[in-house]
């Protein structure tokens, strides 16, 4: 009996703590949450861990590939004759694994002390080749290229001890050196290009007999300070000696610039521009012909400075003009802002003009009276300036023109004036709109 009763006897589930049993609620809405967030920073730091265990085997992996790539191409190079090593910058992309690899190799003479590169070696010859192999890829997350470098010693008696070398560096707007600009240098029965190193952008003519030679840049799209789109310097070889050349080379610019005046003017159709950097030479400006209202200059060094501009070209046409005394036309004036353009890139700018209200009389006749303003000569426009402003056809007529800034004289060319030609002064600093009073009989 006993056991019957033990076999049909109900069993609770009866949860003992402080202070007794209580009943199997389960978890409460808090310790829900905690156990989630604690769960979450755990699963967090697995992920963490395990994605910068992976991006490490990952980067030892593409360092492992780089490094034999670099070798490789080392190897190479060693194993050229001498007198076919080809001196200056190359590249080759190499893929492995999908990984798009970059293989740089720069070779250039170097004297047996040099720290640096050929080019800062003025004065003393190269006696070795210095190889320098540099391995990129993709995604490197701060990992330090490959690079491995040696010398290589020519045969000797290979070249006269009294031939001279010359040096050739290139840097960009930033001055920073720029690697495989072609560099040509000819003359003496010589004719040899070759590319700048990556690392000193500098590349070394060795061993050049004495004379007078031209070292040319050609780049397509590039310029030099001046504008030059294949600028040349001529350079003199002496026995035993390094020379060195600098150029400022990089992508030319575009700037297009619209003539306005604030009070309306129409502005004349052939005003020149005049565009304004110290690097510029001889004076520090430079002058840009054109005809309508918008000009576009081309074949612009990108000075990380940019230019300032106005229109005109005599000297008081620059609102920070100087006279033949030094002394300032325009007192308190200022040029407008400097226009900024990167390499390769171009930019607007509007270039402002003074503004002159033009009125227009006649005794008799009829046809057509063309209207100039005439710019006496000075320091920056030796033969003047001439523009055409209108014409008028009837017996009166009135018009708003633009001038650059500085004294005209407003005249009527084949007519007679009924009185004296008049001048007027447009002035940066003066927001009244000036009027002339042209008269012809």
């Amino acid at each position: 009996m006993g056991s019957e009763r033990f076999g049909s006897e109900r069993f609770r589930l009866v949860r003992f703590g402080r202070g007794g049993a209580r009943d199997e609620r389960g978890f409460s809405l808090l310790e829900l949450i905690v156990s989630l967030t604690i769960f979450s920073l755990l699963v967090g730091t697995l992920v963490a861990l395990i994605a910068t265990g992976l991006r490490a085997a990952r980067n030892n992996k593409d360092r492992s590939v780089a490094a034999h790539l670099a070798s490789q191409e080392m190897d190479s190079v060693r194993q050229l004759s001498f007198s076919r090593i080809t001196l200056g910058s190359s590249r080759r992309d190499v893929t492995v694994s999908a990984v798009r690899y970059r293989v740089q190799t720069d070779i250039e003479w170097v004297a047996n002390n040099s720290t640096t590169n050929s080019c800062d070696s003025s004065g003393s010859s190269p006696r070795v080749l210095r190889v320098t192999v540099t391995a990129t890829w993709p995604n490197m997350a701060g990992t330090s290229p490959v690079a491995t470098a040696t010398a290589i010693s020519p045969p000797v008696g290979s070249y006269d001890p009294d031939n001279g070398h010359i040096g050739v560096r290139v840097r960009n707007r930033n001055a920073d050196p720029l690697g495989s600009v072609p560099i040509r240098v000819t003359g003496a029965g010589f004719d040899r290009t070759q590319t700048t190193t990556a690392a000193s952008g500098c590349a070394f003519f060795g061993f050049l007999a004495p004379g007078s030679y031209a070292v040319t840049l050609g780049t397509p799209g590039w310029v030099d300070r001046q504008g030059t789109a294949i600028p040349t310097q001529a350079v003199g070889v002496t026995a035993g000696n390094s020379t060195s050349v600098a150029f400022d080379y990089d992508r030319s610019a575009t700037i297009a610039a619209t003539l306005a005046s604030s009070g309306g003017g129409v502005a004349p159709m052939g005003a020149p521009l005049t565009l304004a950097n110290t690097g510029l030479l001889p004076g520090g400006t430079r002058t840009y012909p054109g005809v309508g209202t918008v000009r576009t200059i081309t074949s612009l060094f990108p000075f990380a400075d940019g230019f300032t501009a106005w229109a005109g070209t005599c000297a008081d046409a620059d609102p920070e003009g100087l006279d033949s005394s030094g002394a300032r036309y325009w007192s308190g004036a200022a040029r407008d802002n400097a226009i900024t353009v990167d390499p390769g890139g171009s930019a607007t700018a509007t270039i402002n003009l003074g503004t002159v209200d033009l009125s227009f009389s006649r005794g008799s006749g009829s046809g057509s009276a063309p209207i100039v303003a005439v710019h006496a000569p000075d320091g920056s426009c030796a033969s003047g300036e001439t523009l055409t402003l209108t014409a008028f056809g009837g017996p009166t007529g009135d018009q708003l023109v633009a001038l650059p800034f500085g004294t005209w004289s407003i005249q009527a060319p084949g007519q007679t004036a009924a009185t004296p030609w008049p001048s007027v002064t447009v002035d940066p600093t003066d927001t009244q709109v000036p009027n002339v009073d042209v008269r012809i009989r």
